[in-house]
């Protein structure tokens, strides 16, 4: 979760107007996202919009850097009803797909009706067999689109040089420096030697992944409950497409493992899904996707957060992160067990 940044919303709402054509009278801020800050805005006949909102974070400018994919992906397959429900996302006037309105990038969507499932509503059989539809067209999909997709998974750690360097920096943080880098200080730098033994063991399962060459599907590569709608018919809506990219289906797919993962997997397959699936790629996934998001938290702590948002950050890191650190092993075993009963 993200506080509300303090951004003039005033100034937004005329630079909305001014790329889009699209005066509006309210934002409301939703606290929900890593990679852009997200507001509800709704214009002065009542129609409402997302708006997105990128700043000079580490995140928003890979972000910012995808979208001239991802919104033209997003227009495809909505327009071609293979994902009919994803949003739609308007261009500027000049037909771009991102405006500017200073050091921040803007990107406006149609508004999709619905909430977040709870842990409980997400793993319903009933619910729990769409998004498993879903992504088995999405990837099926993948040779039939015509926006072209330029990031391939090569199986590589581009946070690694930023992990490392984050935690040089931490080990250097003294009773100066305030209670915001005290914090992970003190919860991650006991950890070093583990972090490095993780980061040894994502490198060992990048390489086998490579090996095993899959097939490289187009993913949406973050679908949990949070990027997930449910509307009042019930429909599933998968929302903030910035990481798709073609990558092995696995890449979709690890998100959804644990015990209900072989109910997902058979709706998964029974919609025509890859069937060619490895223990060692889930793995690589859970790894590096726990590194990442620790790499994340790291460097916004240091560079980018107030106190009050790194509070946040280091209770989440404990939580999402280092609590996962013993599992991880055992995670890909039970993924193997159930491949070799939902592959028979």
């Amino acid at each position: 979760m993200r506080l509300e940044p303090q951004i003039d919303q005033v100034r937004l709402m005329a630079c909305v107007a001014a790329e889009y054509g699209v005066a509006l009278r309210r934002l409301t801020y939703i606290p929900r996202g890593e990679a852009s800050y997200s507001y509800v805005a709704e214009s002065g006949d009542g129609a409402r919009y997302i708006l997105k909102v990128l700043d000079v974070s580490r995140l928003a400018r890979i972000a910012v850097q995808r979208m001239t994919f991802v919104l033209p992906l997003l227009h495809e397959l909505r327009s071609k009803t293979l994902l009919p429900n994803v949003p739609q996302p308007i261009f500027t006037v000049a037909g771009a797909p991102v405006a500017f309105c200073g050091d921040c990038r803007l990107v406006l969507l149609d508004y999709v009706e619905g909430v977040n499932p709870d842990r409980a509503t997400f793993h319903r059989p009933d619910v729990w067999a769409r998004p498993a539809r879903d992504v088995a067209h999405l990837h099926a999909a993948t040779e039939i689109l015509e926006s072209p997709c330029p990031d391939i998974e090569m199986f590589e750690i581009p946070f690694e040089t930023a992990l490392l360097e984050g935690m040089a920096a931490l080990a250097k943080v003294t009773t100066a420096d305030g209670p915001g880098p005290q914090a992970p200080a003190s919860l991650l730098l006991p950890q070093a030697d583990t972090m490095m033994a993780l980061l040894a063991r994502l490198r060992e399962l990048a390489d086998l992944a490579r090996d095993l060459a899959s097939s490289n599907v187009l993913c949406h590569t973050d679908i949990h409950r949070w990027n997930l709608l449910i509307g009042a018919d019930d429909a599933v809506t998968i929302i903030d497409w910035e990481g798709a990219k073609r990558a092995p289906a696995e890449h979709d797919l690890f998100a959804f493992n644990g015990d209900d993962f072989p109910a997902f997997l058979d709706a998964y397959l029974s919609a025509g899904g890859v069937r060619d699936l490895h223990a060692e790629t889930f793995g690589f996934y859970f790894y590096r996707r726990n590194l990442e998001d620790l790499t994340d938290y790291i460097v916004r702590i240091l560079y980018e957060n107030d106190d009050a948002q790194s509070v946040m950050d280091v209770s989440a890191t404990r939580s999402e992160c280092l609590a996962s650190w013993p599992h991880m092993e055992a995670s890909i075993e039970r993924v193997r067990e159930q491949l070799a009963e939902s592959l028979l």
